[in-house]
């Protein structure tokens, strides 16, 4: 089984160097969507429970990860659920 996680955007008030990249990144968590769907897989936009860190824009803070994992949980335990009645 796959989960597919699409990434939160990175914050360009954090990162100017990336700039020019940050409104494509905000495009990921659709192309992702579309990209699981089309292969039949289970997708998660992280993006949609966290933030990049105010520290960098880019990497995720101890919180985040925490909150991170305490969403993903759920989805995970499903799809070994699927997986296991399907044996």
């Amino acid at each position: 089984a796959i989960l597919l996680l699409a990434p939160p955007p990175a914050s360009v008030e954090c990162s100017p160097q990336f700039a020019p990249f940050v409104s494509k990144a905000r495009e990921l968590a659709e192309c992702y969507h579309s990209l699981a769907n089309r292969y039949r897989i289970d997708w998660f936009d992280v993006g949609s429970v966290i933030q990049s860190s105010a520290i960098d824009g880019i990497h995720f803070d101890a919180p985040a990860h925490t909150a991170l994992a305490t969403a993903l949980a759920p989805r995970v335990c499903a799809i070994l659920d699927r997986i296991a009645s399907t044996h």
